[in-house]
């Protein structure tokens, strides 16, 4: 079963890629900079760190793509399927 964190196309299927993408953030950070949980849109569910910059906007310096999901220890199988870049 999933939560709210992780919810997305592949593990309910009244969602679709196109209704299905959420962003979390989850800790503390600087300013300028956030630590976001991503799922849905065909993605692979993870944890992003992003930095704001004026002229591009949200830039992401690191990503993090777990087994599992860090909120309710759902295996993210949706990360198993894909090839990671």
């Amino acid at each position: 079963m999933s939560c709210k964190m992780c919810l997305n196309a592949h593990v309910d299927p009244e969602l679709t890629n196109d209704n299905d993408l959420s962003y979390f953030t989850i800790g503390k950070c600087t300013d300028s900079y956030r630590l976001m949980f991503r799922s849905g849109d065909g993605r692979l569910t993870g944890i992003l760190f992003e930095e704001w910059n004026r002229d591009r906007g949200w830039h992401t310096l690191g990503s993090y793509w777990p087994n599992f999901c860090p909120n309710c220890g759902r295996r993210l199988t949706e990360n198993e399927k894909k090839d990671r870049l």
